[in-house]
Formats: C-alpha cells, sequence, structure tokens
C-alpha cells in the first residue's frame, strides 16, 4: 500500500518506523466531499515500511485487502501487547457468577 502524507514536510519516519509501534493503517472511502461520511473502510496490522520518499511511502500489511480504490488513510500506533493486561473477579452472588458469559 503506497501512501502520501497530507503534510509531506513533517515526515521524518525511517524504514519499519510503523511496524516497531505495533501501528495499524486504516484505509478508507469517503461519500462525496464530505470527509466525515465513510463509505467502507478496512484495518491492517503494518508488519512493514519504506523510508518515506517526496512525502510517500509503501506500507506493507499482515494480510492483503479486500477491496481496492481507497482515498483516505489513516494510522495510529497500537498498544504494544505487554501493556494489555487482564483482570480477575469475584462475583457475588454465586448465581450471577455462574451465569456470566466467560469471555467478554
Amino acid at each position: 500500500l503506497t501512501v502520501t502524507a497530507t503534510d509531506p514536510a513533517s515526515i521524518s519516519y525511517i524504514a519499519n518506523y510503523w511496524s516497531s509501534l505495533n501501528a495499524e493503517v486504516v484505509a478508507y472511502v469517503t461519500s462525496g466531499s464530505n470527509v466525515a461520511q465513510i463509505s467502507f473502510c478496512e484495518s491492517r496490522r503494518i508488519t512493514a515500511n519504506t523510508a518515506p520518499s517526496g512525502g510517500s511511502y509503501t506500507l506493507t500489511v499482515d494480510q492483503p485487502f479486500n477491496n481496492s480504490g481507497y482515498t483516505k488513510y489513516s494510522i495510529r500506533g497500537v498498544a504494544a501487547a505487554q501493556s494489555l493486561t487482564w483482570r480477575a473477579f469475584d462475583l457475588v452472588p454465586t448465581y450471577v457468577a455462574q451465569h456470566l458469559v466467560k469471555r467478554l
């Protein structure tokens, strides 16, 4: 996926910068000229990226996109796996605890 930044002057990424942040790219198509109306979108995990050249760079993603013709892209860093936590709860009364779905 080759993307071009809206403000290329602010890009100073190195190769594989986004994959080191556990980032994902969201590709979407907007309806008409209204950016707030999204027709459809897909997101993929970034596994590699090239260093920018002229405000553009290429992203490699974990799975191919199912669609094409995307007009906008956004990239965001995701929490590292080490920062994800689980919590254990003791639920009272017992009847409620026995009837809850185990996965939320």
